[in-house]
């Protein structure tokens, strides 16, 4: 309990510093959020539901994501049905040591989803949708991510931050390696 609570403590600080920098920017954040625990999931999935021009994730664990990985309910199913859509999905991946990632990289080549692999160790767990909203934080896309984990992300919804976000992960993307 108490590292949650100095997890909490943390974020709240870290919110309250990036409220101050957009307001020193003269730029209005839009929202920022905290996401907790299992309740990332949720969110997310709603978020990728929803998504109507594009989705970038960059990722360090995607190990399991439902108790039938990819399968109807899940995130990777959601961002599938995303590209179906018509969606501009992009997917950049940790693939180096013994976090290969290797269920998620054929789940993605199967759909010919663009996916490329982080050129180095990538501990970045990042969702931008439609350049507009981000997620960040600490949640792997993993069944104790989900369920067990102490976890802590924000969203944020704002284009400033997003196109930051969106600066970084095209930077990396670019980077990557073809699976």
């Amino acid at each position: 309990m108490r590292v949650c609570k100095r997890i909490i403590v943390l974020f709240v600080a870290l919110l309250a510093i990036l409220a101050g920098c957009k307001e020193e920017a003269n730029e209005p954040l839009q929202e920022i959020a905290a996401i907790l625990d299992s309740g990332y999931y949720t969110l997310v999935k709603s978020l990728i539901d929803s998504a109507r021009t594009s989705v970038e994730l960059m990722m360090f664990l995607v190990s399991d994501t439902t108790d039938n990985f990819g399968e109807p309910g899940g995130l990777l199913a959601a961002i599938s049905d995303a590209y179906s859509r018509g969606v501009n999905v992009r997917i950049l991946l940790h693939s180096i040591g013994d976090i290969i990632n290797e269920s998620a990289v054929q789940f993605f080549e199967n759909r010919e989803i663009p996916l490329r692999i982080a050129d180095k160790y990538s501990h970045t767990k990042l969702l931008i949708i439609d350049g507009k909203t981000v997620v960040l934080g600490s949640h792997n896309w993993t069944t104790s991510a989900f369920g067990s984990n102490y976890e802590a992300s924000v969203i944020i919804r704002d284009e400033a931050t997003a196109y930051d976000y969106r600066n970084y992960f095209n930077e990396h993307y670019d980077e990557g390696m073809e699976p």
